[in-house]
């Protein structure tokens, strides 16, 4: 471990988090490489008909993952900064963007999800399930680069301190755990 630990630190990598606010970046820039990285394993195997089963449970853990990271943001992470009252109009502006945003993506995976689960039931040919994966993985791929891209560049630790204190990030933390399921 201590190995480890030195190895990233010569490569100037952080040990670990030091505090809530650099936690919840770090796990932002984390949930956007763990999908762009499924999305691009999804790509390579669409085109493998051996595969089909195995890139369908792909799709089906990657459309969950998204939808998921996007339910935290919608649901908690963003109405918690516009309600605390900290906000800049330039963040309120660049909230309603990401809403817009998500609005785009969120459609995207449900038809990319809702396709899946079609072919699954053997309901869509096989020729048009792979078309359209194609084309929803490259447009997800699309919307979501820059969209991550701005979100890690924006939601810096820093940023994230002149929106939330502290305490109110751990209770949105506590909210999402306990309030899930009704949101």
């Amino acid at each position: 471990m201590m190995a480890a630990t030195a190895s990233l630190i010569a490569k100037g990598a952080r040990a670990a988090p030091t505090g809530i606010f650099e936690r919840f970046h770090d796990s932002l820039v984390q949930v956007h490489g763990e999908l762009s990285q499924a999305a691009g394993g999804i790509a390579e195997t669409i085109v493998d008909a051996r595969k089909d089963a195995d890139t369908q449970a792909a799709i089906l853990a990657f459309t969950d993952e998204l939808l998921n990271h996007h339910k935290s943001e919608d649901s908690f992470f963003f109405p918690a900064f516009r309600s605390a009252g900290r906000m800049r109009s330039s963040d309120v502006a660049w909230l309603d963007k990401k809403d817009e945003e998500h609005v785009a993506i969120h459609r995207t995976c449900v038809e990319l999800r809702d396709a899946t689960a079609k072919r699954a039931r053997s309901a869509l040919a096989v020729r048009t399930w792979r078309s359209a994966v194609i084309t929803q993985i490259a447009t997800l791929a699309s919307l979501s680069k820059p969209h991550f891209a701005e979100e890690e560049a924006t939601l810096t630790a820093d940023h994230v301190k002149t929106l939330l204190s502290a305490d109110e990030l751990a209770s949105v933390y506590r909210d999402m755990g306990l309030h899930w399921q009704r949101r």
